[in-house]
């Protein structure tokens, strides 16, 4: 065996225990956040959580949508009213999750922190930023499980185990970007068809106020989320309006801070009814066929946006020439 060889397989051997070291200290000191809500309140909670404290991300999930929670990770229960399904939570195994709930979830054992329910409405209604505090506290102190695991890495391994990786992905590189190719062509689609989340349109009709929401959108084609808030409160619009979306039943064009909401399935309609409650839409409609840099000086208005109505005006064409 010539010495360059035997060098480079010390090297891959070095670095590759390096890194298993590495992903055993990080599965050790890390865990995540599950955010299980079970009406439009917690929803809203639940996503401001997330959104202000980077530190208590996490994913927010429907207790229907939930089958399993990752090791040692912290869940979240947040309900406020005890009308509410919470006999689904015995359908899944939370032995090994910390588990953080608000005071009115029964039959949970929460001692890592009770969440009061009125702070939950506080914020809800009033936006009581010391209300979202509270809360935020109360998840931040939930104390991961111990484990007799080896102490944190020293900052010596650690650069030890970040040189073998640069040192090995410099040695294979051509090889690591050909088969990094290979595995984008045939990977991704199984695995986002794995890991998405998918709510059935006939049980996201179920509900009489996402039906009622979803009738107003398609009776006109597009509609304006401020004029939906006749139907209900923002945070039970705002979270029926999300399932109606990952359902794949409406869809969601932003132009500017004005959201509306159309119906995918009749594109044509749902164009026509933009241009008529938007002077930006109305605009980029008109000048479509100009460049993109004359189109956003003529019209003033976001990049964004302008892609969006573009990307709906190609979708009205293309479902015309079938």
């Amino acid at each position: 065996m010539r010495r360059t060889d035997a060098a480079t397989i010390l090297l891959l051997f070095t670095a590759v225990l390096a890194f298993l070291v590495l992903l055993a200290s990080v599965a050790v000191l890390t865990h995540s956040y599950t955010y299980i809500v079970f009406d439009s309140c917690s929803y809203e909670v639940a996503k401001a959580v997330t959104k202000l404290y980077p530190n208590i991300s996490g994913s927010i999930v429907f207790p229907w949508q939930l089958n399993t929670v990752p090791r040692n990770s912290i869940v979240v229960i947040l309900a406020t009213n005890i009308s509410i399904g919470l006999e689904l939570l015995k359908l899944v195994d939370l032995s090994q999750a910390i588990l953080v709930a608000t005071d009115i979830v029964g039959n949970v054992d929460a001692a890592n922190g009770i969440i009061n329910h009125s702070d939950a409405w506080l914020y809800c209604i009033y936006k009581d930023r010391s209300a979202l505090d509270r809360i935020a506290r109360v998840i931040m102190s939930a104390k991961p499980f111990r484990s007799a695991s080896p102490a944190p890495l020293t900052p010596l391994l650690a650069a030890t185990v970040i040189g073998a990786v640069v040192s090995m992905y410099r040695a294979f590189e051509d090889k690591l970007k050909d088969f990094v190719d290979k595995v984008k062509r045939v990977i991704p689609l199984p695995i986002l068809v794995l890991l998405r989340i998918k709510i059935e349109k006939e049980e996201a009709l179920n509900h009489p106020l996402r039906r009622a929401i979803y009738e107003a959108i398609t009776k006109s084609g597009a509609i304006k989320l401020y004029d939906l808030l006749k139907l209900g409160s923002r945070a039970s619009i705002e979270w029926h309006v999300w399932i109606l979306i990952r359902t794949g039943l409406v869809s969601e064009v932003r132009v500017g801070k004005k959201r509306y909401l159309i119906d995918p399935a009749n594109t044509e309609q749902s164009l026509k009814t933009l241009i008529q409650l938007d002077e930006d839409v109305k605009c980029i409609a008109e000048n479509s066929t100009k460049r993109l840099k004359e189109l956003l000086a003529i019209c003033r208005t976001d990049e964004e946006a302008v892609n969006r109505v573009l990307e709906l005006i190609r979708k009205t064409q293309f479902t015309t020439t079938l």
